[in-house]
């Protein structure tokens, strides 16, 4: 074998190995455990218990009596030994020794050369030189430029301590840095989590005053700490003034009686923006109980704070969306609901005030309050000149709204130039934003609804789609009311020109008939009040009016000399008069109503058990309608004078139209018509 190639594996026996000798660093049992890999893994010779030499020697006898004496020393080792340059450096990486043992003179390649190179590829590896003579000069320069130690070949006996020593020191200086690193490993976990959490730490001094802040603390506030060093004065002079004084008596307390130090306030940054920030302490004391630190952290919630702020916002939105879509089905006219909208909005919304304003058409394009709500309504009586001309109190949000058909939103009404005209009122009632919604319908913007808050940025965009949505289904409510307004006028106009048309009618027939004038509106209107105590729906009671005020129009066919007959009518002249039945019908078959007017007149003779005319109907087959009247009829006619005999009076027809219930009058009409005069005190006029 050659001496360059050689290697001994023999370990000596003499005595124990400590860690230092094999290689062992003192951290060994912390590497490869953590998940941050403190420091680089052990070789494989220190956990084998053997120490890997590089020798650096081109004379084998000198070699081996290096390797003679280590083992002499005590040392467990292995060796690898090499004699050129390309050797040297292969063997640095694929050997990877513990140490290395260096001829400072070989032909043409040096232990100062190999040193060198060592020093810039593995700094790790120390080096010590191993030569028959060297000068002091030349050593304090090998040492200087990182030989760890050397040894003169006529002193090998040195040779062991030199190498214990320098592992020795190099384990130090590797455990040293493993710390370090563990040390910088922390503390940028430390930084990371602050971070991420944006939780700073801090460390009042109370008897110096001092305050020591971190990273992330100096983050939060908006400092570095090249341009601020922190203080209890500093820090409350952070706080928002608002907040400050309480904050102080918070910190107070804790000194002086050790209260919870636990507390949420805002604090200004240098660019004037605001956070939010939770501050907790604890304090330590001395053993006489005098107060010494102050220890704590700083949580920057404002994302949280801004989200509350937001699902507030937005609830408050969506209250009033609930409240103003309630309003809608219950309102019963356009003011109820205008007002019953901007309620809800300050009750369940919890804004300021609202109002609605209409847009007029007038010259000046004023906008005139209709309908307000707010703890102060004494504002709307102000004079606060709303335009939605393009004029300079037509620019603000109220009026733009309305000429541009968007809304429009000031956060901050007082630093708004558009709401200049109205900064001082504003002021004056306590409002510091407002968002204006068009209401719009099929022919533009026809008002706006104006919601006022009391804090500034008060309307984010998920609160704004909300309050647009209560415009968009106010809009939508209004334009029904005035519809159906218009559609009730429409109907109650027809009604009245349709009553008075057959009342026309009714008084053309009964001018023909003068002991039978009126006949016809008394028969209607008890007609109409059985109806009602037999709680017949309005539309059936009209039409029951209608039929009873022309039930007899069928008379006017009738000559008037048989009507006003003082005698009894012979057979012929009372088969005439049944014929005004049927000849009613005739007349007024083409007309057409919403209830069957005609049928009502053609059977209003009829009877339930077949006697009656002109069709002879049984029961089920007369309508409701016509059933009543058939009883009002009877009433009226004995109750009242006629030609041919004078009035009986109302006992005698209430009792015929009992006599007859069930077989000729429908039980329920005589029941009720009964209880009209015995029950209710009805009577004619």
């Amino acid at each position: 074998m050659s001496p360059r190639d050689a290697a001994t594996t023999e370990p000596a026996v003499a005595r124990p190995i400590s860690r230092l000798k094999v290689g062992i660093s003192p951290i060994a049992p912390l590497v490869g455990t953590s998940p941050l890999q403190l420091g680089p893994s052990p070789t494989q010779s220190a956990v084998s218990g053997q120490l890997k030499i590089l020798i650096l020697e081109d004379d084998p006898a000198d070699a081996e009596q290096m390797q003679h004496e280590l083992r002499k020393g005590g040392l467990n080792f292995i060796v690898k030994l090499v004699a050129t340059r390309e050797d040297f450096i292969e063997a640095l990486e694929t050997f990877a020794p513990d140490v290395v043992l260096a001829d400072c003179h070989l032909p043409g390649y040096s232990g100062a050369e190999a040193l060198a190179h060592e020093r810039h590829v593995h700094p790790e590896i120390p080096v010590v030189i191993v030569t028959g003579t060297i000068g002091d000069e030349a050593a304090i320069e090998l040492l200087k430029a990182g030989a760890k130690d050397y040894v003169l070949k006529s002193n090998l006996l040195r040779l062991p301590t030199a190498v214990e020593r320098v592992i020795s020191v190099e384990e130090g200086i590797r455990a040293r840095k493993a710390a370090e690193r563990a040390l910088r490993a922390a503390n940028t976990l430390l930084q990371a989590t602050e971070r991420i959490a944006h939780i700073g730490g801090f460390e009042w001094d109370v008897v110096h005053d001092t305050v020591v802040w971190s990273e992330e603390t100096y983050r939060i506030h908006g400092y570095s700490a090249e341009e601020y060093i922190p203080s209890k004065k500093g820090f409350l002079a952070c706080v928002h003034p608002e907040d400050r004084e309480r904050v102080a008596a918070s910190i107070a307390a804790t000194v002086e009686r050790d209260a919870p130090f636990d507390i949420e306030c805002r604090i200004v940054r240098p660019d004037g923006g605001e956070r939010f920030i939770n501050t907790r302490g604890e304090l330590t004391r001395d053993e006489t109980g005098k107060p010494l630190h102050l220890t704590g952290t700083s949580h920057d919630i404002t994302e949280r704070k801004e989200s509350e702020r937001t699902l507030r916002r937005v609830n408050r939105a969506l209250r009033a969306l609930s409240g103003g879509n309630e309003v809608l089905v219950r309102a019963t006219s356009e003011s109820e609901l205008l007002e019953q909208t901007c309620r809800v909005i300050v009750d369940l919304g919890g804004y300021r005030m609202a109002w609605i304003g209409m847009a007029q058409r007038d010259a000046e394009k004023s906008v005139r309050p209709v309908a307000w709500a707010g703890e102060r309504t004494e504002f709307f009586s102000e004079q606060m000149d709303i335009s939605w001309a393009d004029s300079l109190r037509g620019r603000g949000t109220t009026g733009t709204a309305i000429r541009d058909g968007e809304p429009q939103i000031s956060q901050h009404i007082a630093t708004d130039p558009r709401m200049s005209p109205w900064a001082a009122l504003a002021r004056e009632y306590g409002i510091a934003a407002t968002a204006s919604l068009p209401l719009k319908d099929h022919s533009g913007v026809f008002a706006v609804l104006v919601i006022y808050a009391v804090e500034p940025n008060a309307f984010d965009a998920d609160e704004l789609r909300l309050l647009q949505e209560l415009a968009s289904d106010l809009s939508f409510g209004i334009g029904a009311i005035r519809e159906r307004t218009g559609r009730e006028l429409s109907d109650q106009r027809w009604r009245t020109s349709l009553e008075a048309t057959v009342g026309a009618i009714a008084s053309t027939v009964e001018m023909r008939d003068q002991y039978t004038a009126g006949h016809q509106q008394r028969v209607a209107k008890l007609a109409v009040a059985v109806a009602r105590r037999l709680s017949m729906s309005e539309h059936d009671i009209q039409g029951i009016y209608l039929a009873g005020i022309i039930h007899d129009v069928g008379k006017i066919s009738i000559p008037a000399e048989i009507l006003s007959k003082p005698g009894k009518l012979s057979e012929v002249e009372f088969q005439l008069i049944k014929t005004h039945a049927q000849a009613g019908y005739d007349i007024i078959k083409g007309v057409e109503f919403p209830w069957p007017i005609a049928q009502l007149v053609l059977q209003h003779h009829e009877r339930l058990d077949g006697s009656g005319y002109p069709q002879g109907l049984r029961g089920d087959a007369m309508l409701g309608g016509a059933k009543i009247l058939a009883v009002a009829d009877v009433v009226e006619a004995m109750m009242s004078h006629r030609p041919y005999r004078p009035a009986l009076g109302i006992d005698v027809a209430l009792a015929e139209i009992e006599k007859g219930k069930g077989t000729l009058f429908d039980p329920e009409a005589v029941d009720a018509c009964v209880s009209l005069f015995h029950q209710d005190g009805f009577h004619f006029d």
